[in-house]
């Protein structure tokens, strides 16, 4: 079985907002993601799976809410 690839993905957001590692988690639907916060520019690191990546760049921007 081929082992997927792992990219890291930076979420950024407004230095205002109020959003956690849970909240990413809840967003990214995986309660046992490794996420990282960040404070230049604020913002989240995130270990994706590489197709779960691309889904989300395909998307394009969002807004977490």
């Amino acid at each position: 079985m081929e082992e997927s690839k792992k990219v890291v993905v930076i979420f950024a957001v407004p230095k205002t907002a109020n959003l956690n590692e849970g909240d990413i988690k809840e967003y990214l639907k995986n309660p046992d993601l490794s996420v990282e916060l960040i404070t230049s520019p604020k913002g989240f690191k995130v270990l994706l799976d590489a197709s779960i990546a691309n889904d989300l760049f395909e998307q394009g921007e969002d807004t977490l809410k």
